[in-house]
């Protein structure tokens, strides 16, 4: 499945995550990678007028109940996927796939995005990681978007998929295997990311 990678990467929590989605891209057939600036309604827009066989979009940044958001020309955040304008609102994603590393947006985004014909991954609350743990976590968020991209798996499959990654993580955390900072902190974090995680 071709990908249309979105990472608007403008604070340093978006930083690590367009970290990880720099990593994401190897073995996916990327037909455009949306980083920084660039990561803007507008270019969103043409990237899905010109790339119509681009059927995943994978955003990795912050997100609200009924937005994922991005970085506008006055500095301040502003909805780049939206329930309505402004923003690229649920039915211009129709007949596309969209996975969200993103706080909240399974809550009201993610149904929104599913009465239409867009099948979404997500998480209905906050997005946790560690920051001692940035590796672990992003092996499992960019394993997510593999899976959907390359083995086109049902957007519930790969929910049921992530939810188990994230739980299997949080058990490897816990299991005093590993001996580093923060453990239980990340374990903790791996663990609630799992029940957060929605598919529709």
């Amino acid at each position: 499945m071709k990908v249309i990678l979105v990472r608007p990467a403008y604070d340093d929590v978006t930083g690590i995550m367009s970290t990880w989605a720099e990593g994401a891209k190897i073995g996916i057939d990327l037909e455009n990678d949306l980083k920084g600036p660039s990561a803007n309604e507008a270019e969103l827009r043409r990237a899905l007028r010109e790339h119509p066989d681009a059927r995943l979009v994978a955003f990795y940044g912050h997100g609200q109940f009924d937005s994922l958001l991005t970085k506008g020309s006055d500095g301040a955040e502003c909805p780049l996927i939206h329930a309505s304008p402004p923003g690229i609102v649920p039915e211009e994603l129709n007949g596309r796939n969209l996975y969200a590393v993103a706080c909240n947006s399974g809550a009201e985004l993610g149904p929104l995005l599913a009465t239409g014909s867009c099948s979404f991954v997500g998480y209905d609350g906050e997005f946790a990681f560690s920051p001692a743990f940035e590796k672990e976590f992003g092996t499992v968020v960019n394993g997510g978007l593999r899976s959907w991209a390359i083995e086109e798996k049902t957007s519930v499959v790969i929910g049921e998929e992530l939810r188990e990654a994230w739980f299997a993580l949080s058990d490897t955390l816990s299991s005093g295997a590993v001996r580093r900072k923060d453990l239980w902190l990340a374990a903790l974090a791996a663990f609630l990311n799992g029940r957060r995680v929605r598919a529709y």
